[in-house]
């Protein structure tokens, strides 16, 4: 999972219809023992690529409520990759060129509520400075 500026994004696999334990736990930790990181993460925009047999599709709904927890707005736009279309004998990847609509999609997608998302975070970065100099 990498982070940006305005934005988070993730490439996941899916395994057992769900998403990877290391992944969730890790998630977890970040909310409940990295108070800075937590921070860093709020209100910022996600967007997800999957792959999976049927796309990751249920690896990234349940991703999608793990960022809500984290204070992430995820966008609509996903590029799902099916295992038996866009990965040769499974292994090599060789996507179905319409993923570049999609992909277009959710960066256009991305880069919009990140930006808008700005404000909400300026505005909650002040509220947390004026709550950390009221305890000084």
């Amino acid at each position: 999972m990498g982070t940006g500026g305005t934005h988070n994004h993730s490439i996941s696999p899916e395994l057992t219809q769900g998403q990877c334990d290391h992944l969730l736990r890790s998630l977890a930790q970040i909310k409940q023992f990295h108070c800075d990181l937590f921070r860093e993460w709020n209100n910022k925009a996600a967007g997800f690529v999957s792959y999976g047999g049927i796309g990751g599709a249920r690896a990234v709904e349940h991703l999608r409520l793990v960022m809500a927890e984290l204070m992430v707005a995820d966008v609509r736009s996903q590029v799902m990759l099916l295992m038996f279309t866009d990965f040769e004998n499974f292994s090599v990847f060789k996507p179905n060129p319409i993923h570049v609509q999609e992909l277009n999609a959710l960066l256009d997608q991305l880069i919009a509520w990140g930006t808008a998302l700005k404000g909400v975070r300026s505005k909650a970065k002040k509220t947390a400075i004026t709550t950390a100099s009221a305890y000084d």
